[in-house]
């Protein structure tokens, strides 16, 4: 149940997560440290330094408005060489790493600019995302729920907290942390997929019953409709309905995050395994950074014998 629940409410993350890559803005000011016994006539050197450190912060920024990730990067870089406590040339490095997938080195930038920058909510919101995307769902609950105390109107926030409490099987506190969003967006299929499972699990009937209702009407003919009655039937082992549904699925929307997933297991199934190994490499160039696709593949490889491809998999 659970690797159904995530599969699918995956989906859901890659239709909000892009919107919570917050760019840090300029600081009012750059303080450089200086010793106590340096003379007053440093002072003049020390100004120049700070309106060096904001001309290139704001290069920085316009290069990384512009997509110029490398320009970007050497910018705050040197912003930090002026001023190695500058918290928010950290944050926006954390930001270009998240756009590059480097969730590991995003972490390190971002928790650098939390150390100097406890009150700027938009760096914590981004530390809940890198952990959210690495799979550290308990670890992402904290910084999130201090955005959400902090900042109660914070939609992103608010869902992903919403997403990690269910996935942690804390089904009330999800409900608690995802209701509240319901008039902004229950026309969302996914969110109402995600709601219905935490309030079914955590004993709310009423509302179950609520979310089950509109997502049938909101769903209708719709691809994320189709795939969520597939993997059912992959739970059912009843693999060739289930590629029915997931193929009226990929006619509507080919590159839907964890589609080829549920249509390689499918065909896994069938021991179909040309078939299967074609569509979880069709995964893995749509989602790289999913752990359970290599797993599958290389599940796969071993029951053919290819020690070798397997273990690369693994």
């Amino acid at each position: 149940m659970r690797m159904l629940l995530l599969a699918n409410v995956g989906v859901a993350v890659s239709l909000f997560a892009p919107a919570s890559l917050l760019v840090v803005s300029s600081p009012t000011s750059f303080p450089v440290s200086r010793q106590p016994q340096e003379k007053a006539e440093s002072r003049g050197s020390s100004n120049a330094s700070r309106a060096d450190a904001a001309k290139l912060f704001a290069e920085g920024q316009a290069a990384l408005q512009r997509g110029d990730l490398d320009g970007a990067s050497a910018a705050f870089h040197k912003v930090l060489a002026i001023d190695p406590n500058a918290g928010a040339a950290y944050a926006n490095l954390g930001v270009i790493a998240m756009r590059r997938r480097e969730w590991d080195r995003a972490l390190t930038f971002l928790q650098r600019a939390e150390k100097l920058e406890p009150k700027m909510t938009g760096v914590r919101l981004n530390i809940g995302l890198v952990k959210f995307r690495r799979g550290d769902y308990p670890g992402a609950v904290v910084p999130l729920r201090s955005v959400v105390h902090d900042q109660p109107d914070s939609f992103q926030a608010r869902y992903l907290l919403g997403l990690c409490l269910l996935f942690v099987e804390q089904y009330r506190e999800a409900v608690a942390s995802l209701e509240p969003l319901w008039p902004r967006t229950s026309g969302n299929f996914m969110y109402l997929y995600a709601l219905g499972i935490a309030a079914h699990n955590g004993g709310m009937k009423e509302l179950d019953e609520k979310a089950m209702n509109q997502l049938v009407q909101v769903g209708e003919d719709s691809p994320e409709f189709h795939m969520i009655v597939g993997k059912a039937f992959l739970n059912r082992e009843e693999p060739r309905k289930a590629i029915v549904e997931l193929q009226k699925a990929e006619s509507a929307a080919p590159n839907l995050p964890f589609l080829h997933f549920g249509l390689g297991t499918a065909f896994m199934q069938l021991q179909d395994n040309e078939r299967a190994e074609a569509e979880f490499k069709k995964e893995i160039a749509i989602e790289p950074d999913l752990a359970d696709i290599y797993e599958q593949l290389g599940e796969l490889y071993l029951k053919r014998e290819r020690v070798d491809d397997a273990e690369r998999e693994f």
